[in-house]
């Protein structure tokens, strides 16, 4: 399990896994960049569902068409966070977190 306040650090590594390890850095969506930082709320909860989809929609993807991606990506979310679901305010040392 994680403690409160290695979550942003593992908010780093988890980003930094998506991009690295599965492909996951933002692109180009509707002729504009996007990263998943674009999705994240600037209040609130964030669960490992919202984010495997942010992760989609930064790409341009969905869940519907990459069902296998999104499993990864929640799951890959589950196992750094050590949680369902987070409070945005847990990584907002993050620098993913978008100002």
């Amino acid at each position: 399990m994680v403690s409160e306040r290695d979550l942003g650090r593992e908010f780093d590594k988890l980003v930094g896994e998506i991009c690295v390890g599965l492909g996951f850095c933002g692109g180009i969506v509707d002729e504009k960049p996007s990263h998943i930082r674009d999705f994240l709320p600037s209040a609130g909860p964030i669960s490992a569902e919202d984010f495997a989809l942010w992760a989609l929609q930064a790409d341009g993807m969905s869940k519907a068409e990459y069902p296998e991606h999104y499993r990864s990506l929640r799951n890959a979310f589950i196992e750094h966070m050590g949680s369902r679901t987070i409070d945005v305010s847990e990584i907002s040392s993050s620098l993913w977190v978008a100002e």
